[in-house]
């Protein structure tokens, strides 16, 4: 697998903020990760971003991801894995930074993979409340949408039912940068 050239990774390491959101495709993917890939890029409006995670400082990643659950990984082994947009929240740094409080407080948990085969079949209707929902386990971009639940990241979506996707075309992110 070809891996990221130490001097982006450290490029990009110099403009995030601890709680900016990662989005991301399988970097180099076999067969397997062909399919995988387009299958999800179907239920994720057709972008190739369909992964998020959220950068917690200091070079680190809180994650969710199937077979690992919700974990901490570092910067440089995330965007081996995926290439990847880097979002940040348009909100109070004081925010941002209880996002990633909550984040780590996950780590452990399992990978919610019935929230994320759930999406196929289409979301719940937001229901205006933007409380935390308290789960055994959390999907990448339920991880997410719970950190930021003071902030309307999707608008139209119950907080359990955000996809990356959702993330992106948010109103209340924008792209501060990119590894391809």
């Amino acid at each position: 697998m070809a891996g990221v050239d130490q001097d982006q990774i450290d490029a990009l390491k110099k403009k995030l903020k601890p709680g900016d959101i990662l989005v991301g495709g399988t970097r180099n993917p076999g067969l397997l990760g062909k399919f995988t890939g387009k299958v999800l890029s179907v239920f994720q409006g057709g972008t190739p971003f369909f992964h998020s995670a959220i950068y917690a400082g200091d070079g680190e990643v809180v994650d969710s991801r199937s077979g690992k659950g919700v974990h901490q990984t570092n910067l440089k082994d995330f965007v081996n894995r995926y290439k990847m947009r880097a979002l940040r929240v348009d909100t109070k740094p004081s925010v941002r930074a209880e996002a990633v409080d909550f984040a780590k407080k996950q780590i452990g948990k399992d990978y919610n993979l019935l929230g994320t085969l759930s999406q196929a079949f289409g979301p719940r209707k937001s229901n205006g409340k933007r409380e935390r929902e308290v789960a055994d386990s959390l999907y990448c971009s339920e991880l997410i949408s719970n950190a930021y639940h003071t902030v309307a990241l999707a608008k139209d979506r119950h907080i359990g039912d955000v996809r990356p996707v959702d993330l992106q075309k948010s109103t209340n992110t924008r792209i501060i940068g990119e590894l391809l």
